[in-house]
């Protein structure tokens, strides 16, 4: 797919930076992470999900989780402002999408954008739209976040031979459940995975995330 990324991204910006604008540079992830997500929809648009997760996969292997993407209250825009904002602001709303599915994200997403509460001269913080996110989606996904935003290392998944024809499977590093899928002989399936192991049943070794929704410690 090819396309003038500057000038998307830019143009992307106007969808709703004057619109919603942040209060503190700790939070310019909200600016800079969505619209960067915006740019991935360009390649979902014109080069279907193949492209899509190309770029994710690309975008994946760019980021060093060096910091976290929400900097301390009054940081200043040299100690907040880093490549990971875009990239890993990114890859959040990749996950977020995966996570509440096209028929919650998107709309939320939008409505997000028109809420008084959040627009023009009401500056707004990432906070406000993590709870925005909780309410709109009736789900409690302070885990997500806290791992994604404020932290640097990633869950780590374990694979563990168990009997003849199964595997336990584990996130280490958190204390929480996502929803991630894994591949095996038998097809594609969806489990809530997290640091108790749960069984599958498979001849070989199962592929965890084999898309790539969510960054994992593989």
């Amino acid at each position: 797919v090819n396309y003038d990324n500057l000038l998307h991204h830019e143009l992307g910006h106007e969808w709703f930076g004057n619109k919603v604008s942040v209060g503190d540079w700790a939070d310019f992830w909200i600016h800079e992470g969505i619209t960067a997500f915006g740019d991935w929809m360009f390649y979902w648009e014109h080069g279907g999900p193949e492209a899509y997760f190309k770029n994710a996969s690309n975008t994946l292997r760019q980021i060093p989780h060096a910091k976290p993407i929400v900097s301390p209250i009054n940081s200043t825009e040299e100690e907040a402002y880093h490549s990971e904002i875009y990239t890993k602001g990114a890859y959040v709303m990749h996950s977020l999408r995966w996570i509440l599915g096209d028929d919650v994200f998107f709309p939320m997403l939008k409505a997000f954008a028109a809420d008084e509460r959040f627009t023009y001269e009401n500056q707004v913080a990432t906070r406000d739209f993590i709870d925005f996110v909780n309410s709109y989606s009736g789900r409690d996904l302070e885990g997500f976040f806290q791992l994604y935003l404020y932290a640097t290392d990633l869950p780590e998944v374990k694979i563990s031979k168990k009997r003849k024809n199964g595997f336990e499977v584990s996130l280490e590093g958190i204390d929480f459940q996502l929803p991630v899928e894994i591949e095996s002989e038998k097809g594609i399936k969806t489990v809530m995975l997290g640091p108790n192991p749960i069984l599958i049943n498979s001849m070989t070794a199962p592929i965890v995330d084999p898309k790539g929704w969510l960054m994992l410690k593989k």
